[in-house]
């Protein structure tokens, strides 16, 4: 029969396995929506940008201020652009990894959790088990002294009669009208005599 301290511990450590797998998997959940708000401002902020690179595109064709000038900007204006999506792109594939640990640890949780049904059944089977052993060893004391007591008799109580007191007993009461003659009595007859009580 399985122990009911290892049963106990079982049950104890795969709970705090399933623990620190659920933490983990909120800490994944929050890096995943993290990284996909990061991806989203982060495009905003391009598509931004990419109304400056459009409009100073206008301005050139137009030749409103100095063409060097507006070329510097307009440089600078794509190394932006460029920078602004390749840090949004770089979130999305952030989101992507949360994504894939999410999935991960959803379908660790999964496994721990029934793992942790299982032992936890185990243990209360073992449990229930011990529980109808006392039961039974009770009721076994219980029937054959009437008192739940150690060995089966209560404490400072001389055990009952041997069965060859009992028989010594019985032929003695046999032999005799009633009145026991003492003096002619063997030696083990007058020992189950005196040890009958009578």
């Amino acid at each position: 029969m399985p122990s009911l301290e290892k049963s106990q511990v079982k049950v104890a450590t795969i709970h705090e396995v399933g623990c620190s797998v659920d933490d983990l998997l909120e800490g994944a959940n929050h890096r995943q929506h993290q990284a996909k708000g990061a991806a989203h401002a982060l495009r905003a902020h391009a598509k931004n940008i990419q109304a400056l690179i459009t409009a100073a595109d206008n301005d050139l064709e137009q030749g409103i201020p100095d063409d060097e000038t507006l070329e510097h900007v307009k440089k600078w204006l794509l190394r932006a652009y460029h920078a602004t999506t390749n840090f949004a792109d770089h979130w999305s594939n952030l989101e992507q990894q949360a994504i894939g640990e999410i999935n991960a640890l959803k379908r660790a949780v999964e496994v721990v959790s029934k793992l942790h049904k299982v032992e936890d059944l185990k243990l209360q089977r073992i449990v229930q088990g011990l529980q109808e052993d006392d039961l039974a060893e009770e009721d076994d004391e219980i029937s054959q002294t009437g008192a739940a007591t150690p060995r089966g008799r209560p404490v400072g109580v001389r055990p009952g009669k041997t069965i060859k007191e009992i028989r010594q007993a019985e032929e003695v009461a046999a032999k005799g009208n009633g009145e026991k003659d003492i003096d002619s009595m063997n030696e083990e007859e007058l020992e189950a005599y005196l040890l009958s009580g009578e």
